[in-house]
């Protein structure tokens, strides 16, 4: 007996394009499923832009990373907002 089953392709949307939106929208690009990312910010970042100029993550640069964007070693050990 065939399975009734349709094949079509999964409908994802993602609500926020902080990190963890992002690493989501990534690994799920990986298995062939393309999500719509909704956010609040109308550019991309809008969020980190809008905090004072000399911001900078409090984190290692290895360790702020996002799945499939390296952040290069110009950007010094700890990211700044831009």
């Amino acid at each position: 007996m065939e399975s009734s089953v349709s094949k079509t392709a999964e409908k994802v949307i993602i609500v926020g394009a902080g990190t963890s939106g992002l690493a989501l929208a990534h690994n799920l690009k990986r298995r062939n499923i393309l999500p719509r990312i909704f956010d609040k910010g109308e550019v991309v970042a809008e969020t980190w832009r809008r905090r004072y100029k000399q911001l900078r993550l409090n984190t290692y640069r290895r360790h702020s990373e996002l799945p499939g964007l390296l952040l290069p070693r110009s950007v010094g050990v700890f990211a700044s907002r831009d």
